[in-house]
């Protein structure tokens, strides 16, 4: 991470944190830096209401739901601004409530229809309820206005899942090449793991188009530029996925 910005007054005061340390802090949040943000947070004792909402976010995604819920207990929603209540409906999402995140999110699309990360947040809404078309429809406007890793994942889970293969193929390539230029601006961990996940679609794609020949070519190149760790965890991956389909003696080979 960048270097920690000064957020003390004088005398060691807390004070409220700026907009950049927000943005900072949300940075946090997408590249799921949770460890990073609680810690950052709880140090500064928080004050103002968005403060709290991302201390509340960090302790639900390490799975403290009673603190979490804590948090929101000392909250006057009431004042939160819009990037704020788009934070706070993360929250309830992750603590299961759907109904309060949808509804606080359906509330705030009133005033802010093309704000990116509140579309794909009620994406997620969809997607719990299994209402994968409306799910769909929220995440590709979402990349319209604003490209996310985690929304190009859920997006092609979902062109996987329908079949749609055609669009499938589209949105993998322009998720790779937009993470070719962003990983390098994340931790190491994080930037590994949407690698691997990426690869992992990748693998997805060319099996629902029994293009086995594609795998192998692009595994033996794999294996030439990635150290073995990486290469025997693709070719787990694949093993994995010829086992869900029933090809016993390509998985154990």
């Amino acid at each position: 991470p960048k270097p920690w910005p000064s957020v003390r007054g004088p005398g060691s005061i807390s004070v409220p944190l700026s907009m950049n340390s927000l943005l900072f802090l949300r940075r946090l949040v997408e590249q799921r830096q949770f460890e990073v943000l609680q810690e950052a947070l709880t140090s500064l004792a928080p004050q103002a209401p968005a403060e709290h909402v991302l201390v509340a976010l960090a302790y639900a995604h390490l799975g403290n739901t009673q603190a979490a819920r804590h948090e929101l207990t000392v909250l006057d929603a009431s004042t939160l601004d819009l990037d704020g209540c788009v934070d706070l409906a993360a929250v309830y999402l992750l603590l299961g409530d759907t109904d309060c995140a949808q509804t606080l999110l359906t509330a705030a699309r009133a005033d802010a229809p093309e704000h990116s990360l509140l579309l794909a947040r009620l994406a997620a809404c969809h997607l719990q309820r299994h209402e994968l078309e409306a799910a769909r429809h929220l995440y590709e406007h979402s990349l319209t206005l604003q490209p996310r890793i985690l929304v190009f994942e859920q997006l092609l889970h979902l062109y996987l899942q329908d079949a749609d293969l055609a669009r499938a193929e589209h949105t993998l390539a322009e998720a790779e090449a937009f993470w070719n230029c962003e990983q390098g601006g994340w931790p190491e961990p994080q930037a590994a793991w949407h690698t691997q996940h990426l690869q992992g679609l990748r693998l997805d794609l060319w099996l629902a188009n029994d293009d086995y020949a594609a795998v192998e070519a692009w595994l033996d190149e794999q294996q030439a530029v990635q150290d073995e760790d990486k290469w025997c965890n693709l070719l787990m991956g694949y093993a994995q996925r010829l086992l869900e389909r029933g090809r016993h003696a390509q998985a154990e080979e």
